[in-house]
């Protein structure tokens, strides 16, 4: 994976791609909506089950891969906590700006294009839209890229962080309960 480091952090600067846990354990691939949906362990998709969206988004991986004790990200890295995101944004100048120096410029992976969008970290953040916990897939691609966090938002839901025009906010709750699909970002342990 390529890295950039963004102030005192080291993140990927891709979406994870993996299709086992650091122990070499396979991911469950699921396509099917109803058994993601009722999923209550690790999983990973790719947006419309296609291969083609998996090779340049990443995986959708639903919250309980991303809690699992094998380890999601590779050695040395791990899923960023809500306060990772959290100092990440504080440092580029918070939830109204951060979005546009983290997002890929143009709009080769996005709908839009913002002359503000100008990706001077080299996070290169893609909007991969995001599966929900009813397993089905929300908006087209190019709206928006949403990232897990390894926090946990409350007892159904993990908390996660959405890119969208120049913005990067804190979400979570309903259609992103544990069983919902996201992008994840390895940070450097």
């Amino acid at each position: 994976y390529k890295t950039v480091i963004i102030g005192n952090q080291v993140w990927m600067a891709e979406n994870l791609k993996t299709t086992k846990y650091r122990d070499g354990t396979a991911i469950p691939y699921v396509t099917d909506g109803t058994v993601w949906a009722g999923m209550t362990t690790g999983a990973y998709c790719y947006f419309m089950n296609s291969t083609a969206n998996g090779l340049i988004y990443g995986g959708l991986y639903n919250f309980y891969a991303v809690i699992d004790n094998r380890g999601l990200c590779p050695m040395g890295w791990h899923v960023p906590s809500d306060s990772e995101w959290s100092t990440l944004r504080d440092y580029l100048g918070g939830e109204n700006v951060a979005g546009g120096k983290l997002r890929e410029t143009g709009s080769l992976h996005w709908t839009y294009s913002n002359n503000d969008v100008n990706n001077c970290t080299g996070f290169t953040a893609l909007a991969g839209s995001w599966r929900g916990n009813d397993g089905s897939f929300y908006y087209n691609l190019g709206h928006a890229g949403w990232w897990w966090t390894s926090s946990i938002l409350n007892s159904s839901s993990g908390a996660l962080y959405c890119i969208s025009g120049l913005s990067l906010v804190k979400g979570g709750g309903a259609y992103f309960y544990k069983n919902g699909g996201c992008s994840v970002r390895c940070i450097k342990d």
